[in-house]
């Protein structure tokens, strides 16, 4: 009898399976990004400082670590910023109270080492009177808008002098991520972070202030 075609078995294609792929959270991004951090070596560059400050005012790069073969020091001329820890103390002198005014500037300038900055550079001081009030100095406009410069912190403390122990505290921690590049082996820098400090002091004792600083980085 010859073979019926009618009842022949059609023949069923199988699909393939397909693999379905997850789009990537945001906690899974987080986890490879912590991964990475850790096989990436992390440096902290921590200074002290302790200086009377009175009109003349202090002034201090807070992203310079210099070039060498130390823990703390940078390999090249490259680095990226985490953050940079502060912690402060104000102590008063003789005088019966001071004002202390105390900023963290960011200057994006190359041609601008922090050796050549003074208050006229960030403030229009004034004269008169008004330049021995910095707490009432305004900034200096042109200077910002043509360096690109920043201000990061600005705050103003009064010491009073008395029996008790009257000294100012204060610490921050400034998130910095930045990618830092200096000029061949100096602390010459594009994105450089400077302290700011001055009082309206202008008689011998002044206010002390003392500052320990932590820069966190690493090499490029």
């Amino acid at each position: 009898m010859p073979y019926n075609k009618r009842y022949r078995k059609r023949a069923v294609r199988r699909r393939r399976p397909v693999r379905r792929t997850r789009k990537p959270t945001v906690a899974s991004i987080n986890r490879k990004v912590m991964k990475i951090q850790k096989a990436i070596e992390w440096k902290h560059l921590d200074t002290f400082q302790d200086t009377p400050v009175s009109l003349s005012p202090f002034i201090y790069g807070l992203t310079n670590p210099v070039q060498g073969l130390f823990s703390t020091d940078r390999i090249g001329d490259k680095i990226t910023t985490s953050s940079i820890q502060l912690r402060f103390q104000i102590d008063q002198a003789d005088s019966a109270y001071n004002f202390m005014r105390v900023c963290v500037f960011r200057q994006r300038d190359l041609n601008h080492p922090s050796l050549l900055l003074d208050a006229n550079t960030f403030f229009n001081t004034g004269s008169g009177s008004q330049a021995a009030l910095p707490t009432l100095w305004q900034y200096n406009l042109s200077y910002f808008r043509n360096s690109s410069a920043k201000v990061v912190m600005d705050k103003i403390f009064k010491v009073q002098n008395s029996n008790n122990n009257n000294a100012k505290y204060f610490q921050i921690k400034i998130p910095y991520r930045r990618n830092i590049q200096y000029e061949d082996g100096t602390l010459r820098q594009n994105e450089q972070l400077i302290l700011f400090a001055v009082s309206d002091s202008t008689a011998a004792s002044h206010p002390t202030l003392s500052i320990t600083t932590r820069l966190n980085y690493c090499d490029l």
